[in-house]
């Protein structure tokens, strides 16, 4: 236990010293359900906004893990490397939280209610919260990973996002778990069934050419189902997996977000 206490203090201190140096201050969104560890930096009209992906959700195929905070926090990192005047960080419900800050934390929202109405719900007011703080009127929405599907359906509820961006999302839950015969997430919302409600935001997903987690054809089959005028776009990193290495593409990345005018689905490989 003292192994374990003292691994999760350093993972904390680590994340601290990323968003330190990326100018990043901390902060906590008290939502309705949970306390969300966020970092923030800037005001401006647009405020880009990185969720974090599903973190230490899994010790191995069967056993849950005791506390979801990643090891090593792609969200953040990718939030670090961003040069833009106004970014905010959102870490997932119950990562990088302990004593009171950790209320509300179950091990049904790192697993079967990881996208959960509570979930969105919670994520949609800390969004609001740091919208307000960096006095933004537009979002752009950035996921990781589970973050990324986070980020979909944040974005399938708003008005105001005028980006929306993932990052090796399994953006079809349903599809996802069916690919990998593990335990169907049954307490989340699926994207997937909410695709129509997306297809005039502009939109970007990134996949890795590599990625054995988040098969390519979950992202293609997810932009069929927003329709012939989906605004969204696929851009393959051929040499990225599912972890690396994409917060240090991040620069290279940012040029594919321009977002074309609503038309058939598109495909890059870079």
């Amino acid at each position: 236990m003292a192994l374990f206490l003292s691994s999760c203090s350093s993972i904390r201190e680590d994340a601290a010293k990323i968003a330190a140096h990326a100018g990043l201050d901390r902060t906590i969104f008290q939502t309705k359900s949970f306390s969300l560890v966020g970092f923030m930096r800037g005001h401006a009209d647009v405020l880009m906004v990185f969720i974090e992906g599903d973190g230490l959700a899994w010790v191995n195929r069967t056993t849950l893990s005791a506390d979801p905070t990643p090891y090593h926090p792609v969200g953040l990192a990718l939030a670090a490397s961003e040069p833009g005047p106004a970014v905010a960080y959102l870490a997932r419900p119950c990562q990088y939280v302990e004593g009171v800050e950790a209320r509300g934390c179950d091990p049904r929202y790192w697993s079967s209610h990881r996208f959960s109405p509570e979930v969105i719900s919670a994520t949609t007011q800390a969004v609001n919260d740091a919208q307000r703080q960096a006095g933004a009127t537009k979002i752009v929405l950035v996921g990781y990973s589970g973050g990324g599907v986070l980020a979909t359906l944040v974005a399938s509820g708003r008005s105001d996002v005028i980006s929306l961006i993932t990052i090796a999302a399994p953006l079809d839950i349903t599809a996802w778990t069916n690919h990998h015969d593990i335990t169907p997430l049954s307490g989340s919302v699926n994207p997937a069934t909410l695709a129509d409600r997306l297809a005039k935001i502009p939109q970007i997903h990134f996949f890795g050419g590599n990625d054995r987690v988040v098969p390519l054809e979950i992202g293609e089959n997810f932009l069929k189902l927003e329709g012939k005028n989906s605004a969204g776009r696929i851009v393959i990193i051929a040499d990225n997996d599912h972890a690396c290495c994409w917060a240090q593409q991040w620069h290279a990345m940012r040029q594919y977000i321009q977002f074309p005018s609503p038309g058939t689905m598109r495909k890059t490989t870079h």
